[in-house]
């Protein structure tokens, strides 16, 4: 049973004179598969096949499934949920997180959903009693373990483990940041990371003094593994920029600017020490703003995107490419007129950009593909319905067969009231992009109605899971 990403591993029974051929893990959708039985079969008694039997199949592609309520609202008790993030297994489990928030103390919460799409009742999984907590992050293995990261500034970044076995969170908490020697006082800022399918993980974060040495700062990486959290790492020339964070079984890429500089921190097989490269040309018009976009594929491919600042406008997208090879290319012009807010590869390097585009004093969500046998740009498309007001935090999820998701937030007005709604468009190699979805609506009750808009994950067979937070409690939508 093979498609144009190779075989897919199976298991095979016999009944009576039924042949059956299960695959091991749920194929991708919406792709094309086909099946080949040796002449070489034989039944119980000996019997033999005229001839190899070959048949070709397109499974069915996925829908989006009704809205699942992982937090009920609060309302009575003044309490806020947002910037939820959520991860999901081969399985279908999920892992969603989110910043829970009551009058000025901001605290971690979690829930895990079953097989049955059930999901556990909330839990506090931060164990800070004086400071707050900020910026929580969700990474899955194959297995559906889970790693969450968080940070509390003053007392640095935290990270806990869900083992899937049990069904709960490990009471381990680890601090995995590391101060400078020293009595410093200062923040810890910007926390990422990144979770592979054999539970390794990658985290990068910043950190700055205030006192008594202010202006110290850098970026630190640490890895996870089979031994938990490893000892930082600080990485050359780094500032307290915003940074991307990738891993998976290959090799792992942590992007991030410095002056003017745009660098890639690589560590080939997630382990070993970092080699940096500077992946923007010197100038003006190669000088990258905050925030690259990273997306990594297997056999060390690789693409960053980002945003250039010329005369204080932004500049044309600027895109790098690593191949197999590990080596990165030569720094070339992409499109004009994009935001870039997120990239993301499929399996033979093909890429899906999303970002905002201004027009008449408001932002749309635009999307832009990357081919890359070819080493091309397609045509950028407007997603969303064109709304009153604007469209904003797009994010994207590709499967490895090439299939995309993408989900946004945007808002209209109705008579004296404005609306928020989550909307979802799922693009196709094969089909282009189909309509847009619309997953939840909110009437604007205050700064907290939808926050920061939607994340999405997805797994390895193509199931993938968006979820926000809301003055209304968290949510989640699955598609499958």
């Amino acid at each position: 049973l093979r498609s144009d990403l190779g075989d897919e591993e199976i298991e095979v029974s016999v009944a009576g004179d039924r042949l059956s051929v299960i695959p091991k893990q749920k194929l991708l959708p919406s792709t094309r598969y086909q099946i080949r039985i040796s002449d070489r079969i034989r039944g119980v008694d000996g019997e033999q096949l005229a001839s190899a039997v070959q048949q070709a199949f397109t499974t069915k592609d996925g829908e989006w499934q009704p809205l699942e309520f992982v937090k009920d609202p609060d309302p009575a008790g003044g309490r806020e949920q947002r910037h939820a993030a959520g991860a999901i297994d081969r399985q279908g489990r999920a892992v969603v997180i989110w910043e829970d928030h009551q009058s000025a103390k901001v605290r971690v919460w979690a829930s895990a959903s079953r097989a049955d799409d059930t999901w556990d009742e909330p839990r506090l999984i931060d164990e800070s009693s004086h400071y707050n907590v900020y910026e929580p992050i969700v990474g899955m293995d194959a297995q559906g373990n889970a790693l969450a990261l968080w940070n509390e500034r003053e007392r640095g970044i935290y990270s806990r483990r869900y083992d899937a076995s049990s069904g709960a969170w490990e009471d381990e908490l680890t601090r995995i940041d590391q101060r400078p020697v020293g009595p410093f006082l200062g923040d810890t800022t910007y926390p990422r990371m990144a979770v592979a399918a054999d539970g390794q993980a990658l985290a990068a974060w910043s950190f700055f003094t205030l006192w008594p040495q202010p202006g110290f700062h850098g970026t630190f990486t640490a890895r996870y593994g089979a031994s938990g959290w490893e000892q930082p790492a600080l990485l050359p020339t780094s500032d307290i920029a915003d940074k991307e964070v990738r891993l998976n079984d290959d090799a792992g890429v942590v992007a991030w600017t410095f002056s003017n500089q745009l660098l890639a921190a690589s560590f080939a097989g997630g382990t070993g020490d970092a080699e940096v490269t500077q992946l923007n040309a010197d100038g003006p018009a190669g000088t990258p703003v905050p925030g690259a976009r990273l997306a990594l594929g297997p056999s060390g491919r690789a693409l960053v995107v980002w945003n250039g600042v010329w005369n204080g406008a932004l500049d044309p997208v600027w895109f790098n490419v690593r191949g197999e090879n590990g080596q990165w290319g030569t720094p070339a012009a992409a499109t004009d007129g994009l935001d870039v807010q997120r990239v993301e590869m499929d399996a033979r390097g093909n890429a899906m950009v999303v970002g905002l585009h201004y027009e008449d004093s408001r932002t749309r969500v635009r999307a832009l593909p990357y081919y890359a046998r070819e080493n091309v740009w397609g045509e950028a498309i407007d997603l969303d319905n064109e709304p009153e007001c604007s469209a904003r935090d797009p994010q994207v999820a590709v499967d490895r067969g090439g299939n995309a998701l993408v989900v946004w937030r945007e808002c209209n007005f109705r008579e004296d009231e404005t609306w928020f709604s989550l909307w979802a468009r799922r693009y196709r190699p094969s089909e282009g992009w189909g309509e847009a979805v619309q997953l939840d609506e909110q009437q604007f009750v205050g700064a907290a109605t939808i926050w920061l808009g939607p994340q999405i994950a997805i797994n390895s067979s193509g199931d993938a899971i968006a979820v926000w937070a809301t003055f209304f409690g968290v949510r989640a939508a699955r598609f499958r």
